[in-house]
């Protein structure tokens, strides 16, 4: 759409959908989308686990003498984790995704507006992301049932919301969008003599779900591509570049179509110096603190590691290999920290 010139006025996204989305409504381009996602280590992402080389002696110990990583508590009774992942190292890759406009007020201050869609279990509703912290909303939309665990925030529980509207054009209409290009990612149908665990009934049938209300969505796009990912599994993120060119193929396969909507290369110019402008940069922090601690003495001992943040912009590479060691050094998840930029408190 970028080569032949056809601008984006609105984004709206569920599940991966909403991810893209959102890394594409902060203005990246294609190629910084895909360096953004080439230059992510999917295998320890996906793991779940924090990383063996940020773990303390004690605790590379206990990783090797007990390899596994599920847990379960018996407190309260027998009790499973809510997902196989926590979305720890999701919520990293989010935290920086979406650091430059952690003080917007509304998602439509994004350079492209954009919204996203989570399933409320609390209310058995969709729910859209309008505002809020952009990195919640894009970790709640894809929190895929049994893979990784919901999103708490206040009262509601968030999971993946293909559960309820997979394609959201109705969104992308109440946005103001006039015509709208919807995205269909067709995976291989069950074959009626596969054998299926339980865990694969589970995913089977949520992808069911989501089978039925994408229909009804497509049915209300103006422009449908539909992609063929018959041969992908839901986890292949390695094969990024061969999913990216199965998706760009599939565009290139509509251009006729596409065409109609391509702007005049001065017209472009201006959108693209448009988006452009309402990108914003990496705030610089004024203070630091920490919360979610188990006591006093240990947040001041963060506070004081982390102060070499304030003052200059925040590198978010070093800040995650920071919570990751602290992560490795006992606590069960990175603390919640705080910065400001004149005095606005900002959650990261």
């Amino acid at each position: 759409m970028e080569e032949h010139r056809i601008p984006v006025s609105y984004v709206a996204g569920t599940s991966m959908g909403g991810l893209v989305g959102g890394i594409y409504a902060t203005g990246r381009s294609p190629a910084e989308v895909r360096e953004l996602i080439n230059g992510i280590d999917w295998d320890q992402v996906l793991s779940g686990t924090t990383p063996f080389s940020d773990l303390a002696f004690r605790r590379k110990q206990d990783a090797h003498e007990v390899p596994g990583s599920l847990e379960f508590g018996l407190r309260k009774g027998l009790q499973f984790p809510a997902g196989f992942n926590s979305g720890q190292e999701v919520d990293l890759i989010l935290d920086r995704v979406a650091l430059p406009y952690s003080q917007l007020t509304s998602f439509n201050d994004l350079p492209i507006p954009f919204a996203c869609v989570a399933t409320d279990l609390v209310s058995g509703k969709p729910h859209v992301f309008r505002d809020g912290p952009l990195s919640l909303a894009m970790r709640a939309t894809m929190s895929l049932p049994g893979i990784f665990s919901p999103v708490r925030s206040g009262d509601h529980l968030y999971a993946d919301g293909g559960l309820l509207n997979n394609i959201p054009i109705n969104v992308a209409k109440e946005m103001g969008a006039d015509v709208i290009l919807g995205i269909h990612l067709e995976t291989e149908p069950l074959s009626p003599t596969a054998t299926l665990p339980s865990y694969g009934v589970l995913g089977q049938s949520i992808s069911v779900m989501i089978a039925a209300n994408e229909l009804r969505s497509m049915e209300q796009a103006d422009i449908l591509v539909t992609v063929p990912l018959q041969k992908y599994t839901a986890l292949e993120y390695n094969k990024a570049d061969a999913i990216i060119k199965a998706g760009y193929d599939a565009a290139a396969a509509k251009a006729s179509v596409l065409a109609a909507f391509s702007v005049s290369q001065a017209e472009w110019e201006q959108y693209i110096a448009n988006r452009n402008a309402r990108r914003k940069s990496v705030p610089i922090p004024t203070f630091i603190q920490v919360t979610g601690t188990s006591s006093p003495d240990m947040e001041k001992g963060m506070e004081k590691q982390l102060s070499g943040l304030v003052g200059t912009p925040i590198d978010s590479k070093k800040l995650d290999q920071d919570m990751m060691s602290i992560v490795g050094r006992g606590a069960s998840q990175p603390p919640l920290i705080r910065w400001s930029r004149r005095m606005v408190n900002t959650d990261c």
